[in-house]
């Protein structure tokens, strides 16, 4: 994944490392601790703040850029595909194997959506589930300037 202004690309190997590299230079800037599972999917937020990734097991990963972790969550059963990281506020989207969109409330911001789906986020379950895929979602991406989230 590649941050908005093009300075700062996350990667993940066969080794369930994420690390984060800063493109000028191709020199590692971030390494985050190994996953249980295998990286399927990685992001940056727009304020490149966060970084996050899906795995194989169903759960993502949030870390803050300075490594230190902002959360494990259970997802999708078959593991996480794609996501997308909005600006601080503004709720994650996780799509799966499982052919569904997840929508999650920003961590610790409480209004953003509902506030017992904000409780019920921290227990592991989606504030909204969006269906419609026959089989799994393989990618998503935000339609630019609109609501909207395409899906493959």
């Amino acid at each position: 994944a590649l941050s908005g202004d093009g300075a700062l690309a996350v990667t993940a190997a066969a080794d369930r490392v994420v690390r984060t590299m800063t493109v000028g230079t191709g020199q590692f800037a971030q390494q985050f601790p190994a996953t249980a599972a295998d990286v399927l999917t990685v992001t940056v937020s727009p304020d490149y703040q966060t970084v996050a990734a899906g795995t194989a097991d169903g759960t993502f990963h949030l870390w803050g850029v300075d490594g230190k972790p902002r959360g494990t969550y259970p997802a999708h059963p078959g593991g996480v595909t794609g996501m997308i990281l909005q600006f601080a506020g503004q709720p994650t989207l996780t799509a799966g194997a499982d052919g569904f969109v997840r929508v999650w409330p920003s961590p610790g911001v409480k209004g953003v959506i509902a506030p017992d789906a904000v409780a019920a986020a921290a227990g592991g379950a989606s504030s909204l589930v969006l269906t419609g895929n026959a089989g799994g979602v393989t990618a998503m991406t935000l339609a630019p300037g609109k609501n909207q989230a395409v899906t493959a």
